[in-house]
């Protein structure tokens, strides 16, 4: 349902050479809007505040500076203050009209105006979209009425072009989204140069590819991680976050020194693999249940990302520690047991 509106906007212009005063009562402006939204606030955002434009006056050819005498913001005291749906703020980017004596009482202007359009979610200005409005027109010299028809008309479609790009967009775009929902899977790095972890597949010596660090004193190293890519589409005015998270270990950063593949060996560097796999399952479901801010969801996603990143090189550590890097049989059987027992949760 559409409702019609009429803001009254009265601009004051005055003439600072001549001192004289015309003052442009531009009357009421019919504004197409929807009960799904409204003005909350009106901003001047052109960078001269006290912008210069030029109009040929009254039984003259000599064209003169003029300013709107009371600004752009304070003619919009009488809008619509209903609070309903979107709150929705209009920002004038730019207010330009300029026009030149032809001679023979004909007066020729171009006339420019630039709206742009945001939304507040959570105390956050969001951009949404931005109307462009251009005018080159002829008058008579007595007939300054056709200015105040000229800048009517843009304001007019201004708001007009808003309401048509609301109807259209307020269901899929990210700005106006009530909520945000994130889903979770596990998926894959299609890339060439890493190994994804799989159930159904435990590694084997052939894939530490890498070259033995020179002064490393350790038998064999396994570089495993794990990491995430988002996709956010708006579905009916709710921002689903769909979140593809993979482990992988790099087979050229991972390498074993000759005389050292044993069964025994393989099972440490795999227990590695096991514990980035679990952390980026306790990582997945999170993400499934926490709540995310409509406005800054992508760095709190990353963030948490983060925080898990850094738990499991804090567990990684702790694991060569307590079992000295598998040194320690008895600590090594006990951390099997536990890392396989939570597998169990999430083997298919």
């Amino acid at each position: 349902m559409k409702f019609l509106i009429f803001v009254v906007f009265c601009f004051g212009i005055y003439f600072p050479e001549s001192n004289a005063q015309n003052i442009l009562d531009l009357g009421q402006i019919l504004i197409n809007s929807s009960p799904r939204y409204h003005f909350e606030s009106f901003k001047d955002a052109r960078e001269k505040e006290s912008f210069d434009c030029k109009i040929v006056p009254y039984n003259s050819s000599k064209v003169q500076n003029f300013v709107l005498k009371n600004g752009l913001t304070s003619s919009f005291d009488n809008y619509n203050k209903s609070q309903n749906g979107d709150a929705i703020i209009v920002s004038i980017k730019s207010f330009d009209l300029f026009e030149k004596s032809m001679g023979s009482n004909i007066v020729e202007g171009n006339f420019w105006l630039s709206i742009e359009f945001f939304s507040i979610k959570e105390t956050e200005i969001i951009p949404l979209t931005e109307y462009n409005y251009t005018s080159s027109y002829k008058r008579a010299n007595q007939k300054q009425d056709d200015i105040k028809t000229i800048i009517k008309n843009g304001f007019s479609k201004s708001f007009a072009y808003f309401d048509g790009w609301f109807l259209k967009n307020n269901l899929k775009s990210e700005g106006l989204a009530k909520s945000v929902k994130v889903l979770s899977i596990r998926g894959t790095s299609n890339d060439s140069d890493t190994l994804d972890y799989d159930f159904r597949r435990k590694l084997n010596w052939t894939d530490f590819k890498g070259k033995k660090t020179e002064k490393s004193k350790y038998a064999a190293t396994i570089f495993s991680s794990f990491g995430f890519n988002a996709n956010a589409k708006v579905v009916k005015g709710e921002i689903i976050v769909t979140n593809s998270i993979n482990t992988y270990m790099v087979p050229k950063m991972s390498w074993v020194a000759e005389g050292a593949k044993s069964d025994y060996a393989l099972a440490h560097e795999q227990a590695h693999f096991d514990i980035t796999f679990l952390i980026s399952e306790e990582f997945k479901n999170e993400l499934s249940v926490k709540t995310f801010s409509i406005v800054d969801w992508e760095s709190e996603i990353r963030y948490l990302y983060l925080e898990y990143f850094m738990k499991l090189n804090k567990i990684q550590e702790k694991y060569d520690l307590e079992t000295n890097h598998g040194l320690n049989e008895n600590n090594q059987k006990d951390w099997l047991l536990k890392i396989n027992s939570k597998l169990l949760n999430y083997k298919p």
